[in-house]
């Protein structure tokens, strides 16, 4: 990862939601151009979400859910939080890849 990008997500955490200007301004980058290509990098690699409006800039979340047998999954953009609203530990895995994929795995 480039030394700027991890300038811009340290930025983000300490000031949630920023513009482009104010992450630009607070880090001393050259340009918003500049800044906003570090910025979409960041989002092609999920570090973080961002729809082009601005104040829209925040980190995604990255969560790990291990499930019986060696299978994970990898969930970005999904807090915790919305996770545990989904439905109970148990029933996680369902909600998240359905039935027809646990069909194919074989484990459920």
């Amino acid at each position: 990862m480039h030394p700027k990008q991890e300038q811009i997500l340290k930025f983000i955490e300490d000031n949630p939601r920023p513009t482009i200007r104010e992450i630009r301004d607070g880090l001393g980058f050259s340009s918003t151009s500049v800044t906003a290509y570090h910025v979409r990098k960041l989002q092609a690699a999920g570090h973080i979400t961002w729809n082009g409006k601005a104040r829209s800039i925040e980190l995604a979340d990255a969560v790990t859910l291990t499930f019986t047998g060696d299978d994970a999954l990898r969930v970005r953009g999904v807090s915790t939080a919305r996770i545990a609203k989904l439905c109970s530990l148990d029933k996680t895995r369902d909600a998240l890849l359905g039935p027809e994929k646990e069909r194919r795995t074989g484990h459920g």
